[in-house]
């Protein structure tokens, strides 16, 4: 039997072309896939920090607006915040602007943080094709022994489509009459499980409120 030959130069590169392309994914996936855009922040705010704050997530879903207030609240706890989720105080639906204020003057909150669903949006994304090679075998009739030799083989692109979740969080200050004082807008590919909405929460938009001196620093 013939001695195999080696890939050649080419083929080497196409297999770190290759091995590119399927870790890359893999490193993509076990990074974080949540992104805060569209930030804003009333330059005239001087209130100080938040300690007591309602946390309402405007779903349809009454599962979805429990995870998200939930996450929050349980979150705001590590920055020495008291926070209550708006379920608690309205089971059946989220609350409107006139239960809102109620609330805040039975309760004491000095903020609201409201989160909203927006539309989803796609995104696109092209992966170029590459050149491969792989071994063709072929057998001689008579000695029995075979042949090795290698071709090249084009991989073609493609697009691939990914499907973004946008969370619109709108933080609202009730001193001195009240207003809205913070706006981002949380982008994520991840499903809305509670651990994801979670992590979204604890290192998207809290550390940017404390950056902002909305909220206290971090106290764990």
């Amino acid at each position: 039997m013939e001695r195999s030959r080696p890939p050649t130069r080419r083929g080497s590169l196409a297999l770190l072309a290759l091995l590119a392309l399927v870790l890359v994914p893999l490193l993509v996936e076990g990074c974080a896939t949540s992104l805060m855009t569209n930030m804003w922040m009333d330059p005239s705010y001087s209130e100080g920090t938040m300690k007591n704050v309602l946390a309402v997530a405007v779903r349809k879903d009454p599962v979805r607006r429990r995870i998200w207030e939930d996450a929050l609240v349980d979150e705001l706890k590590s920055y020495g915040v008291t926070a209550v989720s708006s379920y608690s105080l309205f089971p059946a639906e989220t609350p409107d602007t006139l239960e809102v204020t109620e609330a805040v003057r039975k309760h004491a909150f000095d903020g609201v943080a409201v989160s909203v669903h927006l539309a989803k949006v796609t995104e696109e994304t092209y992966v170029p094709g590459y050149i491969k090679s792989e071994p063709v075998y072929v057998s001689r009739p008579f000695s029995r022994a075979f042949r090795t030799y290698w071709r090249d083989v084009e991989v073609p692109g493609y697009t691939e489509t990914t499907e973004v979740r946008r969370f619109q969080t709108d933080v609202w200050t009730t001193r001195n009459g009240g207003r809205l004082i913070w706006s981002g807008t949380l982008e994520s590919t991840n499903a809305a499980s509670y651990g994801s909405v979670q992590e979204a929460i604890a290192k998207g938009i809290l550390p940017e409120l404390s950056a902002a001196g909305v909220l206290p620093p971090k106290t764990d």
